[in-house]
């Protein structure tokens, strides 16, 4: 991943957009996110959700969104190159996955500078990058209760949401390739010599 092609963090006012993004399928619980959203906007009924990417499940899921929610307040744009220019104004990122390897996702939004909240996939992607409350959410698998309360909190405190986004920035620090690559020649260093 090329760090420098990272949009700069977004300044000013966000958009009001819950968005998500990736391949239309079982494994991205993309059914969650949808009705994690649902309960998120009786409250917040100034969002919309938006979810880009394209996959098998496409119908399904425009179906259950227009079961659940008003036709104004969700679309699918569907697959972009310019994925982080469009959401990089959005007022939060969520991953609703069942499991996940290291979520590029996830990263990309997190340098970024958004708000990121995800579920703590098995495989521990998410958690390996995000720091519960500090640089982002992280819920348990499958809870849309959980998953929309971590909306709501993002939503509900502007002070939160800059704190986590700020933090969520420093990511790149951590996955600089050369940092990474200095760790590795650490790690060798160490092991050739025991």
């Amino acid at each position: 991943m090329d760090i420098e092609r990272i949009p700069k963090p977004w300044e000013g006012d966000r958009v009001k957009e819950v968005v998500g993004a990736g391949r239309l399928d079982k494994q991205k619980n993309f059914p969650l996110l949808i009705e994690a959203f649902a309960k998120f906007y009786k409250s917040h009924s100034d969002y919309v959700l938006k979810i880009y990417g394209d996959g098998p499940l496409r119908e399904e899921l425009i179906r259950y969104a227009e079961s659940l929610l008003p036709k104004d307040a969700y679309c699918f744009p569907g697959r972009t190159t310019e994925l982080l220019e469009k959401i990089k104004s959005a007022s939060m990122f969520v991953l609703s996955s069942d499991y996940e390897g290291m979520p590029n996702v996830v990263i990309e939004a997190m340098a970024m500078g958004m708000p990121v909240i995800s579920t703590d996939c098995p495989s521990g992607g998410s958690s390996y990058l995000i720091q519960n409350g500090n640089n982002g959410i992280l819920t348990p698998v499958g809870e849309v209760d959980a998953l929309s309360e971590a909306m709501c909190k993002v939503a509900e405190s502007e002070k939160f949401a800059i704190k986590i986004s700020r933090e969520a920035e420093k990511i790149k620090n951590v996955l600089d390739a050369e940092v990474v690559a200095e760790k590795w020649r650490e790690y060798l260093d160490e092991i050739s010599k025991g």
